[in-house]
């Protein structure tokens, strides 16, 4: 028997791959590029969701509350009609 492996995208690969759509301004995490309902959740470094947003009808960006949160490295999760993006981000 032979053993062959498929190898799907990996989570670090599909966080280089995706355009820079997010960034975080005063305490608020700015998303651009973005259409219809978008749904945002932000999650720390060890996977904890820290914050989530729901948006209806968005035409070019929105924003999420983020004050009080710690500096460090955050792994945001965009879903809008366009699909599901990924990027890191550091605070």
């Amino acid at each position: 028997m032979r053993w062959s492996t498929r190898k799907e995208n990996s989570l670090e690969e599909q966080l280089d791959s995706n355009d820079r759509f997010a960034y975080f301004d005063n305490g608020r995490l700015m998303v651009d590029n973005v259409s219809g309902d978008v749904v945002i959740d932000i999650y720390d470094v060890m996977g904890r969701k820290v914050a989530s947003g729901l948006t209806k009808n968005t035409d070019t960006s929105c924003c999420v509350e983020f004050e009080g949160n710690k500096t460090g490295l955050y792994i945001i999760r965009l879903s809008d009609k366009k699909g599901i993006r990924i990027q890191k981000i550091i605070l």
